[in-house]
């Protein structure tokens, strides 16, 4: 899915990290990639585990998300 900022940020980090469940959902309804990676490789997951959101991180880990994936600054584990 497309929607790369120049930050190299997509809308569904924009969304999980801004603890929109719904924008979230709906995102990842049509499509949106749960793996794709960032500046420093930060993933959706990774947002979520950073910023706390719960019900986000679980919905974002129900469409396939790695828990288990770790970059320079966050270890998921």
């Amino acid at each position: 899915m497309a929607g790369a900022n120049h930050d190299d940020f997509n809308v569904l980090m924009f969304a999980v990290a801004g603890d929109s469940e719904a924008m979230a959902k709906l995102l990842l309804d049509h499509g949106a990639d749960v793996a794709g990676t960032g500046h420093n490789d930060f993933t959706a997951m990774m947002f979520t585990a950073v910023h706390s959101h719960q019900a986000v991180a679980k919905l974002v880990l129900d469409h396939g998300a790695m828990w288990h994936l770790q970059n320079t600054m966050v270890r998921l584990r």
